[in-house]
């Protein structure tokens, strides 16, 4: 599948997977963690919060909190 056929969501889970982040898909939600304080959960409704106290986030937040906007500037 190309890129262009992701959605951002879908974009973030798979450049999360790029970065050796370990992604879980479990019960309708997708959680996206680095280690136990540095990870999101996204829900089925495509919501984005922080594992470690549910900080409600954007798109872009979520990108940077994971320092996968870092990434993609080196690249």
């Amino acid at each position: 599948m190309d890129i262009a056929d992701l959605s951002p969501i879908q974009i973030l889970v798979k450049d999360a997977k790029d970065n050796d982040f370990q992604v879980v898909v479990w019960s309708g939600r997708t959680i996206i963690s680095r280690s136990h304080k540095i990870g999101l959960e996204i829900g089925q409704d495509g919501s984005i919060c922080k594992k470690v106290d549910g900080e409600g986030l954007t798109l872009g937040q979520a990108r940077e909190y994971l320092g996968l906007d870092r990434d993609m500037a080196e690249a």
